[in-house]
């Protein structure tokens, strides 16, 4: 079967969410375990919290940009493959993870999972939450 190349149109029309995966391993390097069932992946990157540097003699307010603030990450997953029985054993142990993005892109990072269940409806999938609590900063990697 043929698989189709995003990257032959990248400039063009960008990259689609496809094949996009998160996964978790004991050192920074791999090997990661792949997570089945994810549909939604948070923002990536953090934001600096901002420092007021404004004195007496600034006619506005002056900021600096202080730390990243990026202290949980919540994936959305479905209920598939023994995932949930898996993220359930990791629970609470420092991991190492891996965001790939179909371009190329990647973020890896440290952090701890927690699993929980979302709210559940007649005639819906069954989801749950990924939270990580990350304990490192996002390294971004560019594609090759």
């Amino acid at each position: 079967m043929n698989q189709f190349q995003f990257k032959l149109f990248a400039d063009e029309v960008g990259f689609s969410t496809i094949g996009t995966t998160l996964g978790y391993g004991a050192t920074a390097t791999g090997p990661f375990t792949s997570v089945a069932g994810i549909d939604q992946v948070p923002a990536l990157g953090g934001t600096p919290e901002q420092i007021d540097v404004t004195n007496l003699s600034n006619g506005s307010r002056v900021n600096i940009d202080g730390v990243k603030s990026q202290d949980q990450l919540t994936f959305s997953l479905f209920d598939q493959k023994g995932n949930i029985t898996a993220l359930k054993a990791i629970e609470g142990t420092n991991k190492h993870w891996k965001v790939s993005f179909p371009s190329g892109h990647s973020f890896t990072f440290q952090g701890k999972a927690t699993v929980n269940s979302q709210e559940a409806a007649v005639n819906g999938a069954i989801k749950w939450n990924l939270v990580i609590t990350v304990s490192s900063a996002l390294t971004f990697t560019g594609a090759a």
